[in-house]
This record gives structure tokens, C-alpha cells and sequence, in this order.
């Protein structure tokens, strides 16, 4: 007789022993044998090795996640990479229960069967018969995303929150990645929610799996404990290696109390990941050229990659498609490339760093601080003299941008093959560089560390002039010793095609908590320390010689705005946009991505054809997706790989109109958790002025939106700030007139729309109307106006 193992949480009571009762009225219909959690009481005591045995021997695994209990969602992700039938019960008269369910979104592709009592729970198994069912969860969706294990690579599940642990944790990963280990992050400040399979195929293709938990009392504790709690019960029945950290007062699920690393301090959680990484075997991978992209020929197999760029930079080649922003990174011209996130800026910079490698004659220099190191020298400039920010912040970048581009010319020599002579110029360059006491040769991560640690006690907090400052800060940045090096430099680079410097990352620093005008001074200091390295490298004379260098600096777009607004001459500023405005390159991004999992003799056509539908709601589907999604790399895959999952669990051979409808539920609530990760940096309550949109109008006149935000936001003064926020991260757009409407990027576009919307109200005696993305209607249950 088949066998059922039942998994619930013990509080509330009512629940519980509804949840019970099920189980014995389930077992008296003689059809299934059903055992519970409490079944397997020994002693007072529940054994989580005898309950993972039990949903190994069971046919079916029956959970209620109904409070989104860790325990529950633990066994869950056991369950579903042990292979079981996996059949969900929701308490669906419980809002709250609904509300959880709505929101942790990642069970969404399995559905759940809702009970109000016993015999509900009854009837509903009778009706669906779970026990008979063909195939599992695990044969239908995950199976089929599976990839081989990459050697020398981990899954990495971050807290939400930037603790002192999670910051001294991420630093310890980083270490990995920079020796050659592929690390590969579920981080939820780059990508706020992924698919199932993605977590499955992660945890089943790396050499061990990090999860970090953080205490109850954590802003959405329960929402990314409870992610983390279900993918690290995956990588348990994968039986991967699993490292689950925690702060000391969190509150430990019982069935993986024992396998939990419990912290008290910073220091003790890098203990422990230090303790466990020694104990796996992570040998960095190898690089190989060529495809390594696994071919598909059918739709199980058909996937469109990483929609986060940093978690496939070795397959960016495959499939990355070169745009006019790519070019100009490319061609030897000092530049800001601007684009919100999603748009391919890293993705830009990783093609960028590869190609510019390809080409032996040039030396290239990665620059991506983290945010720990940007969050300390913000702080900093808070205590510095007004009269000496400035230039401390320009002699810092290019203090920092000049001792790494000496790093990189001397890592170019040590590296080199032992039969390669060195010229006496290349030895007193390494000579000086190994001797110099601010050690050149560390990371970028100690230096920057070191440097701001060496302005904060030069004494320039506390000089009384402008000069004495000026001369505390050329002390504290070595300005004699890089004077030098970038005399022992010149011969060494002369003959370098280019060296070309890449800064991404910076976005990093800007946060909720940050002082966003001292961060604004940071970020200002780098552009102009860029001009000012820029014209020294470019000069020749007896002493030095002249090297051909580029910068190119990657920036969020909603940061250049506020940068733009600081800027004493932001037209100075060379500025170059990363957007995805027309429909036919943005999807190319899929295409490519299409054919480099299909044989050489494949076209794009065959995706629009075979494995895609031709329209969703009567519109063609590239006409449908433009308008539905926002236009960039990210969100397309996203959506495309969510729609392609739903037809692969329905055990269709193309992805059909509902599957298309059913990923945007997911890819709204995604993009709009993308959003408030984002953009919470100047809005303390945008979660809940955006969830007052819920049930409202798609457009709307701008003084019933500035209504709905005073109806929220505290200070009422701030409402016009906002909405303005809104406006400029495109979740509000503007009414053109005629049914166009438009949600433009920063610049001349937008005070051009601006007039055009003022001027078409204006004519007819009415407000200007603002509209709301279509991305984020489907979670927010906005009916979409008869034409889209």
C-alpha cells in the first residue's frame, strides 16, 4: 500500500491537530497509509534522522505551509530532490496564510490544495490522488535543469541584511573567487527572486552550498529564512555539502538545530566557513575556450541562463550581444557608462575585461569594491573638514587607481613564464613594488582598507588650515612613492597597446543608511581623479613616459541622477547610456542565448516558431513582452525562463499563452522586490506606498498618486520627492496622449516627455496622468487598461 508522510507545524494548535486528524481519516479510507511528524515521537523527542527516513520510504510527501514554518519548508526541499510526490496544503481561510504564500513565491510552480477542516483535507486527496500520479516535482522541474558539477565552485545564500557577519562572511567568499573559485550568489540585493529550478540546479552543480540566517527580530527574517530553510533541505537531499550560519539569537528549527553554526560574533561565523571550507575539495576550475553551453533539443532542456551576469561570466561569450554602450567600452575613450540595474552593465564590463584580454598588447585593470569597503570610506568623509574633502577624495581614487595599475604591470611580469627574460626596467619596477611599505601587492579589498584606516589617523581630522590638511593627506597616500612608481611604470607600459581601466560595482556604497551626499562626494571624487590620472598618464617629458590609457566607470542611472544634481558641471561629465529601447536588440539577448544551446544549423525563427507561442491575449508575443516587461537583459530571461519552466512542469512540448501569463505573476512580484532592494536607498517606506497602488487604477491623474503617497509617507512634505523617485525609477510613467505612454530613462529624454504630458493636459483642461509599469500590475492586481 502506498505510503504518506505528513509535515506540519506544531503551533497554532487548532492547526495542528486538524493536520492530524487528516492523517487518520486519510489512512481509515484504506486507499494510503499515512504517517505525521508525531507519529515518530521517541522519548519526548523528535529525531530529524527518523523523519528524513521516513519521507525517504514514503510514496508521497504531504506539507501544510500554511505558516511558512522552517521545519516544514526543510523537509519540503528534501522531499522534492528525493523525488517525492509532493502534494501542499494552504489553511485558505487564513488571510495572513495567503498572504505568505503570495509573497514567498518560490512553490508558486507547484500550486497548493486549500482546507478549512479534516474532511476537506480528505476529500481533496480522494479528488487528487497525489499517490498516483505519474511523475514527481523532481522529474518534471528539476531533473530537467540539472547541469554536471562545476569543479571549484560554491552556492552562496547571503542574509538579507548587511550585518558585521554577513560583511566579514561575503569578504571571506570574495577571497575564494579571487583565487579562481566560481562563486555563485542567490544574492538578494542583485536578484530578489529565482525560480525553483534555479535554486535546485545551484545547489546541484556547485561543490557545496552557504546559507546565512539571521535573528527573527530581522526585517523579512521569515521571508528569506524560510527561502534559505527550503534550498538548504535541497542541497541536504542532494546529500551536498551545507554550511547553515546563524546568528545567536535565532531561533533553530528542530530538524536542523544540529546542523546549524551558531555565531556569536563576527569573527566566529568566518571561523566557521573557515573550518568547513578546508574541509571540502575546491579546486579552482579551469578556463577552457570554446562552447560550453549543453545543447537542448527539446523543451525540458531549453533554458536562457543567468539573468544576474556575475553568476555566468564564464558563458557571457556564448551568447553576449554587442551594443553601441559595448563599443565605446571597447574602443580607447574615457567614459561613464549609466543604466539602471538589469541592463547589462557588469555583463558590459566581464565582455569588456575578456576581449581587451584577448589582445596580449594590452594590460587590463578590474576595479569592483565591495560595499563594505565603500560604506567605511563614506563614514569617513562625514568626519573629514569641509575645507578638505574634496581633495582627499580625488587623491584617494587616484592614489588607489594609480598603485593598481603599477599591481597589475607587476603581477603582467611575475607572471610571466619563467623563460621570458625581464628588461632592468621591469626589475626595479617589481624591486620597488615588493619593497614599498603600503603594500601594492595585496588586494584591492586590503589596500582600500588600509588607505582609509591611514587618513583617519594622519591627524587630518584636526589641522586647522587648508595647506596642513593637504599635506597630512599627501603623507597618508604615499604621494612621493607614487610620484615614483609612476616613473618606473612608464617604460614598462609604453609599449602597451592601451591599458584600460574598468570600475563596476560602485553602486555598492549607496544604500538605505548612507549619508547619499557624502557618497555623492565619493563618487564625484573618482570621476574627477579619473580626468586627473588620465592627463597625467598622457603626459611625456624627461622623467616619464606617456602611456595610452582609457577608464570606463559602470553606474546605476538613478545614482547618476543624484550625482548630476551634485555636480558643479555634470555636462563635463562624458556620459554614455546603457538602454534597451529597441525591442529587436533586446531580444536578441534571448536569441543568442536560444542558439547557443541549439545546433549550428538552428535560427531564431525556430524559437519564435517551435518552441515559443505566436500571441498572448490576441498580441503578437515580441509585441506583448516589449510591453509588458521592463526593457532590460535581466528581466526578459527572467520572465522568458519562468514561462519555459511552467510548460515543462505542465509536460507541454512549447511554451504556450498560459504559461506566459502564469511567469508574469512571478516576474511582477520579482521585479517589484528587485525594485525595493534597489530603491529603498531614499524612501524608507517604499514598500508600502508602493503596495498602495494595489487595486487601483493602471492611470491615474497626479494629484490622486500624490494623495495615495501622503496617505503613507510621515512626512508630508516629501511626497513630491516620492513620487519623483517613482517617476525616475520608471515604476510611474507619463500619458502622452492617444494611449502612449512612456517611462523615460534620465536626461533630455525625460524633460522632453515632461512638456509633451504637461502641454497634452494642459489642452484638454485636466491634470497630467501618470501611469503605472506594466512589469509591476500582475502582483499588485492593477487591471491593465484595454490597450496596452
Amino acid at each position: 500500500m502506498p505510503t504518506v508522510f505528513f509535515g506540519y507545524a506544531s503551533k497554532p494548535e487548532l492547526a495542528r491537530e486538524t493536520l492530524h486528524n487528516a492523517s487518520r481519516l486519510i489512512t481509515a479510507t484504506g486507499v494510503v497509509t499515512a504517517t505525521t511528524w508525531e507519529d515518530l515521537n521517541v522519548g519526548g523527542r523528535i529525531i530529524i534522522d527518523r523523519i528524513l527516513e521516513q519521507i525517504d520510504q514514503a510514496d508521497v510527501a504531504a506539507f501544510d505551509v500554511s505558516m511558512a514554518n522552517q521545519n516544514v519548508l526543510f523537509e519540503l526541499g528534501y522531499a522534492i530532490t528525493r523525488g517525492k510526490h509532493i502534494w501542499l496544503l494552504l489553511e485558505e481561510i487564513d488571510r495572513e496564510a495567503r498572504q505568505r504564500w503570495r509573497q514567498f513565491r518560490l512553490l508558486s510552480a507547484v500550486g497548493y490544495s486549500g482546507w478549512s477542516n479534516s474532511d476537506d483535507i480528505r476529500g481533496a486527496f480522494l479528488r487528487e490522488s497525489p499517490h498516483n500520479s505519474n511523475s514527481s516535482l523532481y522529474d518534471d522541474l528539476i531533473e530537467p535543469s540539472l547541469t554536471p558539477e562545476v569543479e571549484g565552485s560554491l552556492f552562496y545564500l547571503p542574509s538579507f541584511h548587511a550585518t558585521e557577519a554577513s560583511k566579514k562572511l561575503g569578504r571571506r567568499l570574495d577571497q575564494e573567487s579571487r583565487r579562481g573559485i566560481r562563486l555563485l550568489s542567490a544574492d538578494p540585493t542583485e536578484s530578489a527572486l529565482n525560480p525553483l529550478a534555479w535554486y535546485a540546479q545551484k545547489v546541484y552543480e556547485t561543490a557545496g552550498t552557504i546559507a546565512h540566517f539571521v535573528a527573527d527580530r530581522r526585517d523579512l527574517a521569515w521571508l528569506y529564512n524560510g527561502r534559505a530553510a527550503l534550498v538548504a533541505g535541497m542541497a541536504a537531499g542532494f546529500e551536498r555539502p551545507l554550511l547553515m550560519v546563524a546568528e545567536e539569537d535565532y531561533s533553530p528549527p528542530v530538524d536542523y538545530m544540529e546542523r546549524l553554526a551558531v555565531y556569536d560574533s563576527a569573527g566566529q561565523c568566518q571561523d566557521y566557513a573557515d573550518q568547513w571550507l578546508e574541509g571540502l575539495d575546491l579546486t579552482p576550475r579551469k578556463v577552457t575556450a570554446g562552447r560550453r553551453v549543453k545543447l537542448a533539443t527539446e523543451l525540458r532542456g531549453l533554458r536562457f541562463g543567468e539573468h544576474v551576469a556575475e553568476n555566468e561570466a564564464d558563458l557571457l561569450s556564448d551568447y553576449f550581444v554587442e551594443t553601441a554602450a559595448f563599443d565605446e567600452v571597447i574602443s580607447s575613450r574615457n567614459a561613464l557608462f549609466v543604466g539602471r540595474k538589469g541592463t547589462g552593465k557588469t555583463a558590459n564590463m566581464l565582455q569588456a575585461a575578456a576581449r581587451l584580454r584577448g589582445d596580449a598588447r594590452n594590460l587590463v585593470v578590474v576595479i569592483k569594491p565591495q560595499s563594505y569597503e565603500m560604506e567605511a570610506l563614506v563614514a569617513l568623509l562625514g568626519r573629514l573638514p569641509t575645507n578638505v574633502t574634496s581633495y582627499a577624495v580625488m587623491s584617494l581614487w587616484s592614489f588607489l587607481l594609480q598603485s593598481e595599475i603599477a599591481r597589475s604591470a607587476t603581477l603582467a611580469i611575475t607572471n610571466r613564464s619563467a623563460g621570458v627574460p625581464r628588461t632592468e626596467d621591469e626589475n626595479e619596477l617589481v624591486s620597488f613594488v615588493e619593497a614599498a611599505s603600503f603594500g601594492i601587492m595585496e588586494e584591492f579589498a586590503v589596500r582600500f582598507e588600509r588607505t582609509v584606516s591611514s587618513i583617519a589617523e594622519s591627524g587630518v581630522l584636526d589641522v586647522g588650515s587648508i595647506g596642513e590638511g593637504r599635506d597630512a593627506l599627501n603623507e597618508a597616500l604615499h604621494s612621493e612613492a607614487i610620484r615614483v612608481l609612476r616613473r618606473l611604470v612608464g617604460p614598462v607600459l609604453k609599449g602597451r597597446e592601451r591599458v584600460a581601466i574598468l570600475v563596476d560595482n560602485l553602486d555598492k556604497a549607496w544604500d538605505k543608511k548612507t549619508d547619499l551626499d557624502a557618497a555623492a562626494q565619493l563618487l564625484l571624487g573618482l570621476l574627477s581623479a579619473v580626468g586627473r590620472v588620465s592627463v597625467e598618464y598622457g603626459k611625456e617629458d624627461f622623467w616619464r613616459d606617456r602611456i595610452e590609457l582609457s577608464l570606463a566607470i559602470f553606474l546605476r542611472s538613478d545614482i547618476y541622477a543624484h550625482l548630476h544634481r551634485a555636480a558643479r558641471e555634470p555636462d563635463k561629465i562624458p556620459t554614455t547610456v546603457v538602454d534597451w529601447r529597441d525591442p529587436d536588440l533586446l531580444f536578441r539577448v534571448i536569441e543568442e542565448r536560444f542558439l547557443a544551446m541549439r545546433p549550428t544549423t538552428s535560427g531564431a525563427d525556430e524559437l519564435w516558431g517551435r518552441f515559443f507561442c505566436a500571441t498572448i491575449r490576441g498580441r503578437p508575443l515580441r509585441d506583448y513582452l516589449a510591453w509588458r516587461v521592463l526593457p532590460r537583459p535581466r528581466d526578459l530571461v527572467y520572465i522568458c525562463n519562468a514561462a519555459t519552466i511552467s510548460a515543462v512542469n505542465a509536460r507541454r512540448d512549447r511554451v504556450e499563452e498560459q504559461d506566459f501569463i502564469a511567469a508574469e505573476l512571478n516576474y511582477s512580484q520579482f521585479a517589484l522586490e528587485a525594485l525595493l532592494v534597489e530603491n529603498g536607498i531614499t524612501v524608507a517606506e517604499l514598500e508600502d506606498v508602493l503596495l498602495e497602488f494595489a487595486s487601483g487604477p493602471a492611470v491615474a491623474p497626479k494629484s490622486d498618486v500624490l494623495a495615495q503617497i501622503r496617505s503613507v509617507v510621515k512626512d508630508q512634505g516629501r511626497a513630491e520627492s516620492v513620487l519623483a523617485r517613482l517617476e525616475a525609477v520608471s515604476f510611474l510613467g507619463l500619458s502622452l496622449g492617444d494611449s502612449r505612454h512612456t517611462f523615460p530613462e534620465v536626461g533630455a529624454e525625460r524633460k522632453r516627455d515632461e512638456v509633451i504630458a504637461r502641454k497634452f493636459a494642459e489642452k484638454r483642461g485636466l491634470d497630467v496622468e501618470l501611469v503605472v509599469h506594466p512589469a509591476y500590475r500582475p502582483y499588485l492586481e492593477i487591471e491593465d487598461p484595454m490597450e496596452p
